[in-house]
């Protein structure tokens, strides 16, 4: 019987949790502080354990917004060496 009770109370909570909103790769590009701790998140943190299709959509676009940044920050320091 308390299996039962448990089993429900864990049913009940896990239809009340509201699924994760991902931001998108712009609203990482504009909050490099919540680009920093998703990743952090990704790499080491609560997404690092899902499988590889689930850590795709988790991580994915904080993924692209932190190579769009790297890649803005090689070409102006490139650019700098051509001036």
């Amino acid at each position: 019987m308390k299996k039962w009770i448990a089993l429900s109370v864990l049913l009940a909570v896990a239809a009340c949790s509201k699924p994760v909103q991902v931001p998108t790769e712009a609203e990482f590009e504009a909050t490099p502080k919540m680009l920093s701790d998703w990743m952090q998140k990704c790499t080491k943190g609560e997404y690092s354990n899902l499988g590889i299709e689930e850590q795709s959509k988790m991580c994915g676009s904080a993924q692209a917004a932190s190579n769009a940044l790297l890649q803005k920050a090689r070409a102006k320091q490139n650019a700098k060496l051509f001036q």
